[in-house]
């Protein structure tokens, strides 16, 4: 899995070019392997956005040698307390 992640990081690091693409980390050593990218918004010529705030994008591969990856699991228990309890959503989306 690594090698496929890898191999995604190599072709962002060619293809998304600055200023758009801010930062970009390939953490191999984690838990589960990670990628990590910050982007400004602002410099995407396809539509124009009127903001300073950066967009973080953290990338993983689900796969079963990654036993303690469970980002698709927390997903989906999250949805299931926002739908069930309403009032949570704030608290979430603060602590997320």
């Amino acid at each position: 899995m690594k090698s496929k992640l890898e191999s995604l990081y190599q072709t962002a690091i060619k293809t998304i070019i600055p200023p758009y693409l801010v930062k970009i980390d390939f953490i191999k050593t984690a838990t589960v392997p990670i990628i990590k990218m910050k982007f400004n918004p602002k410099y995407n010529m396809a539509i124009i956005i009127d903001s300073d705030d950066e967009i973080e994008v953290d990338i993983t591969l689900e796969d079963a040698s990654y036993p303690y990856h469970q980002g698709v699991n927390c997903s989906e228990y999250v949805s299931n307390v926002i739908n069930h309890h309403h009032i949570i959503k704030p608290v979430i989306i603060v602590l997320k």
